[in-house]
């Protein structure tokens, strides 16, 4: 289950994030200051956001998650 509901920027920082991984085309980060006490974040035509999830998604999470984002392309 995932908390991804609407798109919500980390509008305060937007570098200085770790690469973690890809799934279904969609590249997770780890926070550059909170770490792991924050949930992944996504990049999204050039901007982050928070995914909602803490462990990586399954492909079909994931896959989910570019359905609902097309809603904001």
């Amino acid at each position: 289950m995932t908390v991804f509901n609407d798109l919500y920027a980390d509008t305060k920082q937007q570098r200085g994030h770790t690469y973690l991984d890809t799934v279904a085309g969609i590249s997770f980060y780890e926070h550059g200051t909170y770490g792991d006490e924050c949930s992944m974040l996504f990049k999204h035509n050039g901007t982050f956001y928070y995914s909602g999830f803490y462990d990586m998604p399954s492909f079909y999470e994931a896959e989910d998650m570019k359905t609902t984002m097309k809603q904001y392309a």
